[in-house]
């Protein structure tokens, strides 16, 4: 196991084959690649109770359950009201409307379990992240405690959150 200490944002990462353990006060950023085809990004803006993905290259079927474990998962480290989904640089998805529906239904029911309201809102531009996207959409209750939002244009996504200050970085 090693070990290393980012003074800048006071963290601690733990690395283990396969696990990363991170320990943090304030706002986190927390790069995963897990592999050279599935990468990802986390940051959790606490005082705007958001937390922001942001995918690229290939999406894969590993990275989507990576990032449910790292979100929703029971050793979440952090639970956040918003999500701000970025596929703006997404090349490719290979997974289908399967594991959508699988996913979406498992925080759906994982939501309405914990009482916990969230928002999605994707930022999906282009053809294939913007089909798959909302599909994603389609599945979800519309009346349960999940509400997801789709915009091919990064503003409307950004406004939906409703957010009354938007954090720069998002721009």
């Amino acid at each position: 196991m090693s070990a290393g200490r980012h003074d800048d944002c006071n963290c601690v990462i733990h690395c283990q084959p396969a696990t990363i353990v991170v320990s943090y006060t304030h706002v986190l950023a927390l790069e995963i690649k897990l592999g050279a085809e599935i990468p990802f990004s986390l940051k959790h803006f606490p005082e705007h109770d958001l937390i922001w993905i942001h995918h690229s290259g290939v999406v894969t079927r590993n990275e989507l359950r990576e990032i449910f474990e790292q979100v929703h998962g029971e050793s979440a480290r952090f639970r956040s009201g918003k999500l701000f989904t970025d596929l703006a640089n997404v090349t490719f998805i290979e997974f289908g409307f399967n594991e959508i529906h699988y996913h979406a239904q498992r925080l759906q029911d994982l939501c309405r379990a914990l009482g916990h309201c969230q928002c999605d809102s994707i930022h999906a531009p282009g053809s294939l992240v913007f089909g798959m996207a909302r599909m994603y959409q389609q599945v979800i209750d519309p009346d349960g405690p999940l509400q997801v939002h789709v915009n091919e244009q990064r503003d409307l996504a950004i406004k939906a959150l409703g957010l009354s200050d938007v954090p720069d970085e998002l721009f």
